[in-house]
């Protein structure tokens, strides 16, 4: 429920920090804003394919099976983002009436936010959720907003909406980047874990 609540309140929150310190930049922020919501919302099914493939293995085949997710996932999302920054002008004339043109920076980090986002959401749905680490979901949300948020204020006034979405990006980064922390941990001691057991039986035999 924490970290649900965090994440809401993180994706909520940009848009608020945009309009109420750089009301000029707005108009270009919430149209890439728009879309990358839109698309993220389309690419759930794909997390949840990740939900039910995960958890299906057990014992030693659980890290193998978390590790071709993160390649599978990794994979995916880099090509998503490279295909989001080629549509992602075409998106923004739809849903923007052909009258809001933001600069091609702004739309490659937006491509950025889309596939980083998605790979987040593999890692910490489908793979923390397996190896019951829910509680570093909502620890690493609450590292990804103290970092992001003051970053989409400071970027907004400099940069404008490629600033804004460049704190987004950051602040996503470092939630998927302590994510990944804890997850190495896990996948290095299963290994020992593995190793040990291993030993065990080879001493076991010897003995024998």
């Amino acid at each position: 429920m924490s970290s649900t609540l965090l994440s809401a309140g993180y994706v909520a929150a940009p848009l608020m920090i945009v309009s109420a310190i750089a009301p000029i930049v707005l108009p270009a922020y919430a149209i890439v804003d728009k879309v990358q919501r839109q698309v993220s919302v389309a690419l759930n099914p794909s997390v949840s394919v990740f939900q039910g493939w995960v958890p299906q293995a057990t014992g030693a085949g659980l890290s193998s099976r978390i590790l071709k997710a993160l390649g599978l996932s990794a994979a995916f999302s880099a090509a998503l983002g490279v295909s989001m920054y080629v549509i992602a002008p075409y998106l923004v004339s739809w849903l923007g009436g052909s009258q809001i043109h933001p600069s091609n920076l702004t739309l490659a980090l937006m491509a950025a936010f889309v596939a980083l986002n998605l790979f987040e959401s593999v890692v910490a749905k489908a793979i923390l959720t397996t190896i019951d680490r829910v509680n570093v979901v909502a620890t690493a949300t609450l590292f990804g907003a103290i970092v992001g948020l003051p970053l989409v204020a400071f970027g907004a006034v400099l940069f404008g909406a490629a600033g804004a979405i460049g704190g987004i990006v950051v602040g996503l980064a470092t939630r998927l980047a302590v994510e990944l922390i804890v997850l190495s941990r896990f996948l290095r001691h299963a290994s020992d874990g593995v190793v040990l057991h291993v030993i065990d039986e080879e001493q076991q035999r010897e003995y024998l």
